[in-house]
């Protein structure tokens, strides 16, 4: 049970496919801007530069300022975009650069005094706040930065009333930009990632943010004209059949028809109907539904139009396909042939099918092995006749039953069929061209779509296609869809795929020969939830060691076999209170526990007598007290939980109490995690650690530290 660690020892683990992530990425990482940031960087130089300049009703340009407000590592290019659109709009150099600066000021002085970057129950004084801001302010919350908006097209709209001479026209177009500058600020954060809101509403506003961009740009290329037509047309023509392809015929037609009412004439017409043909036509080839579309709009165009308007019609939609054309060849990278079908292996099909039902296989058996256990232990209970014994039989058996209890509950939440979700998913596929005999959806989170009697058997290029469309039937992202043959049809199983992988990182350090802490990772037999925990055993030396690494091995068992954190924590107080009773030798440990869900992200900290746990997202530090006493010293649990969305990049900080000694602030850790730029976990855990040693702890010190990625 001894974990013997020698100073300066550490450890990394990945879990998922985030493990294939190579040592030079993570090395970009750690820089502030890598080749692929530059790139990026210019690319959003250009959307704030086309932003700038577009021109809404009333002659107004709130969107630049708006798209500034909403920026924040990419802050300084979209600077550059907007001093270069400051020579194209209609007001002087010098007051469009004032207007920056001002909405950079609101931001910086927001930052300072309204939103800072540290969250912590503690009020601290002006120098430690000082101290931790470090230069980085572009990171407020999106409520402020939509108000700083508003006071930046203010500042427009008072130049424009007072310049204009006070007409009813400025006034209706102060009003305008002041209601369109904080709803597009909203929406280009979303491309962020910095919506407070579920995952699910993310994705949705996303998708409704790339469609109100789209938009932006193709208003913006309207004051450009070539050869005797707007650029703006070839735009829209580009914009429709992107996001047809990228976000589907929803996204697409709803585009087409707000550039069509912008662009006017028989564009109106035209436009949705590319989206409409290039959607049904996307299944063969993106190259193929992209020329035919725009053949059926030109030809729509020029009998709407006639054939004086050949030239005028035919060009922007010949420049738009083109340009869609280069982006799909250029930017979608891995797309699969037409003509890839699916192989039926047997063998592949039985492991498959084994697979569907392995986690109630694994829970069981598990389930199994403690009941075994504790029975065992029973029978010695009673054989003994002692009523302190029989007390704890007792106890067992309550322990037990609500162990049953919670797993039948969550087998019962995993397979529940939900019918409305049935009724969605069978419309779906009747939708998109398939016929099914059956189909049940089971499961709250952890969604599971069985379908029987499917037909016609889809290719593999239809199978990709039916995955995105059941996966926004039932908001989420599904896994690619198994096949297997079913009389004259296929049965179809897919579950919703893992949202979240964690890499996580340990570096400890020994005040003598043994530490008397412990720390690991694991996941559950279901690969569905991650732990990261550290044990930290009363005393120090050998007995702490023992302690520790007996906490945590029984906690490691029982979270393994599926057992819910706090019972497992209820089950180890009352094995150590009971070591603690026997020889009334000190028999306790501090619990720090991360639980992360990787379907949802949702991360579940529970502590019991533990330090304090940072989580670093960006420039903000998050900090999570629980309050309590460490397992083993009352009879009953007491334990704080906290629950915590993570989101992509997150970086979670657990220490123990060597770290952070007698200080309840800890201003140097908080001080360290807001300046660095290190993003390996492995690398920050040995950071930290040295850093404790060079302020003087002398206890035990172990650190853990997980970094979160979202997947695509």
């Amino acid at each position: 049970m001894e974990e013997r660690i020698k100073s300066g020892q550490n450890s990394k683990q990945h879990f998922g496919e985030f493990q294939t992530v190579g040592s030079g990425t993570q090395q970009d990482e750690g820089r502030l801007f890598g080749r692929e940031d530059m790139l990026a960087g210019l690319g959003w130089a250009a959307v704030a530069f086309f932003l700038g300049i577009c021109r809404l009703p009333f002659s107004v340009y709130p969107l630049g300022v708006s798209f500034l407000c909403a920026s924040d590592r990419y802050i300084s290019f979209a600077l550059i975009g907007l001093g270069a659109a400051a020579f194209f709009v209609p007001f002087p150099v010098w007051f469009a650069f004032a207007v920056l600066a001002l909405t950079l000021a609101v931001r910086v002085l927001t930052r300072l005094f309204v939103d800072l970057p540290i969250r912590s129950r503690e009020v601290i004084g002006l120098r430690g706040i000082l101290e931790h801001i470090h230069g980085r302010f572009f990171c407020e919350s999106v409520y402020l930065r939509m108000t700083g908006s508003c006071v930046a097209v203010f500042a427009l709209s008072l130049y424009a009333i007072v310049s204009g001479g006070f007409r009813y026209y400025d006034l209706f177009g102060a009003f305008f930009s002041m209601a369109v500058a904080p709803t597009a600020t909203f929406f280009y954060c979303s491309l962020f990632g910095d919506i407070p809101t579920s995952s699910v509403w993310l994705i949705r506003i996303r998708r409704m943010a790339k469609c109100l961009l789209a938009f932006s740009l193709c208003l913006s290329f309207n004051g450009f004209d070539s050869v005797g037509f707007s650029l703006g047309m070839a735009a829209s023509i580009a914009a429709t059949l992107i996001l047809c392809r990228k976000e589907g015929l929803f996204l697409g037609l709803l585009t087409s028809v707000l550039c069509g009412i912008f662009c006017g004439g028989d564009f109106f017409a035209i436009l949705p109907i590319v989206a409409i043909v290039s959607f049904c036509l996307f299944d063969f080839s993106p190259y193929l539904s992209a020329f035919v579309s725009g053949a059926v709009g030109g030809v729509t165009g020029i009998l709407l139009g006639g054939r004086d308007e050949l030239m005028s019609i035919l060009l922007p939609i010949l420049l738009g396909v083109s340009f869609f054309c280069t982006y799909e060849k250029i930017f979608v990278q891995g797309s699969v042939s037409c003509g890839r079908s699916i192989r039926c292996d047997s063998d592949l099909i039985r492991a498959r099918e084994a697979k569907l039902f392995s986690d109630i296989n694994g829970l069981c058996g598990a389930l199994k092995t403690l009941s075994d256990c504790f029975a065992s232990g029973s029978e010695r209970a009673l054989d003994s006749l002692c009523s302190a014994r029989a007390r704890d039989f007792a106890d067992d058996y309550q322990t037990i039953a609500s162990v049953f209890e919670a797993c039948a509950r969550c087998v019962e939440g995993m397979y529940r069929e939900d019918g409305k979700k049935n009724i969605a998913v069978r419309d779906k596929l009747r939708e998109i061209g398939f016929n099914a005999e059956h189909v049940s959806v089971c499961g709250d989170e952890d969604v599971k779509v069985f379908v029987a009697g499917l037909s016609p058997v889809p290719e593999y290029k239809r199978l990709v296609y039916l995955q995105k469309q059941l996966g926004r039937t039932l908001d989420c992202t599904l896994t690619l869809p198994i096949l297997t043959p079913d009389g004259n049809g296929y049965r179809l199983f897919a579950e919703r795929a893992i949202g979240f992988e964690g890499c996580c990182g340990t570096s400890q350090f020994a005040k003598e020969s043994v530490s008397g802490d412990s720390v690991c990772f694991f996941e559950d037999l279901s690969r569905k939830h991650l732990y990261t925990l550290i044990n930290d055993g009363m005393g120090s030396g050998s007995e702490a060691a023992i302690t520790a690494g007996v906490s945590t091995e029984i906690l490691r068992r029982l979270l393994e076999a599926g057992v819910e954190p706090k019972q497992a924590l209820e089950m180890l107080n009352r094995f150590l209170s009971r070591a603690r009773n026997g020889d009334g030798a000190e028999s306790s440990s501090t619990v720090d526990l991360l639980c992360l869900d990787k379907l949802t992200g949702r991360a579940v900290f529970l502590k019991s007598g533990a330090a304090p746990t940072y989580i670093k997202r960006g420039t903000n530090i998050f900090k999570l007290n629980g309050a309590s006493l460490p397992i083993g010293i009352l009879l009953s649990v007491d334990v704080g939980q906290i629950e915590f969305e993570t989101r992509d990049g997150d970086m979670i900080v657990q220490v123990s109490d060597g770290v952070t000694g007698e200080e309840d602030e800890c201003l140097w850790l908080l001080n360290y995690l807001n300046s660095t730029a290190v993003t390996d976990p492995e690398e920050m855990a040995e950071q930290i650690k040295q850093a404790a040693i060079d302020n003087g702890n002398r206890d035990d010190i172990s650190v853990a530290v997980t970094k979160i990625h979202q997947k695509n």
